[in-house]
Formats: C-alpha cells, sequence, structure tokens
C-alpha cells in the first residue's frame, strides 16, 4: 500500500480553491460529496449490512415478546460499533506504511480522525449500548424466571 504525496482532504480543498465563476461554493460542496462518495468502502458496508441482518434475527428470537425497537436500536448501535472498529482497522494499515517525515501530513489527518471519528462516535454508541443493554439483559433474566415457573407449575400437575 502506497500512501499518496496529499491526503485526500488535501487534494479536494486544492481543486476547490482552483475553482472561479459564480456558484463556485455550490460546486465546491458537491465536489466534497462527490470525494466522500468515492471514498466509501462499499464491501465493508455490505459486511455491515449483512452483519445487522443475522444479529437482528438472533435478537429477535431470543426476544420474541421484546419491544422491537429496543432490539433494532441494539442492532444498529453494534453494527455502528463494529464499522468504526472495521475503519480504524483500514486505518491503521495505512499508518503502518507511513513514513516521516514526509507522510506528517497523513499522520495528522489520522490523529484527527481518531479524536473525532472514532473517539466521540464510540463513546456515542457506547452510552447508547449502556442504557439498552441492561434491558435485554433483565429481559433474559425475565424469560428464565417464567421457565422456572412453567416448569415448577408443571411438575406440580404430574
Amino acid at each position: 500500500m502506497t500512501l499518496p504525496k496529499k491526503t485526500a482532504t488535501q487534494e479536494v480543498v486544492e481543486k476547490i480553491s482552483k475553482l472561479k465563476g459564480p456558484n463556485k461554493a455550490e460546486r465546491g460542496g458537491l465536489m466534497l460529496l462527490a470525494n466522500a462518495l468515492a471514498h466509501q468502502d462499499v464491501q465493508r458496508k455490505s459486511r455491515m449490512v449483512r452483519i445487522a441482518d443475522k444479529m437482528s434475527v438472533a435478537l429477535d428470537k431470543a426476544f420474541p415478546e421484546l419491544d422491537r425497537q429496543l432490539t433494532e436500536d441494539v442492532v444498529a448501535d453494534l453494527a455502528s460499533l463494529w464499522n468504526l472498529r472495521e475503519k480504524l482497522d483500514k486505518e491503521l494499515k495505512k499508518l503502518f506504511q507511513m513514513r516521516f517525515p514526509q507522510h506528517r501530513d497523513h499522520l495528522h489527518s489520522f490523529l484527527i480522525d481518531i479524536e473525532v471519528r472514532q473517539l466521540d462516535e464510540a463513546t456515542y454508541l457506547i452510552q447508547r449500548l449502556r442504557k439498552r443493554v441492561p434491558k435485554l439483559l433483565e429481559a433474559l433474566d425475565q424469560q428464565e424466571r417464567n421457565e422456572r415457573r412453567r416448569a415448577r407449575a408443571k411438575n406440580s400437575k404430574q
């Protein structure tokens, strides 16, 4: 894996700064969007969808009587957390290829990404999961208690 001389952000900013004429702000915004779409990892997204689907099926089987919105929220948060990990893995591979001082700008972009996306998003997702996972555990405990009651009732009738 070879690193380009400039970061993707630097290249787009350079192109935008060269724009002239009317509507240059709109054209610059479109260039930013086009750049973001071009750098999406389609395979990672399809893997995330498959994982989310499998998690959803598993949780629906495990909690048939639980509010579906809760399980879907947990699935969405876990899938997003998985996606962040995949992005971090990809960026770490780039970091391992960096040579210094020539890749200092790439390292700067990497550290900003860690600070903004990885830490902030992960913290947000983890906080949401900390509120929701105990509800799943409580529902699981309730299921177990109900099964024991049914088993005792069945044994006492026999």
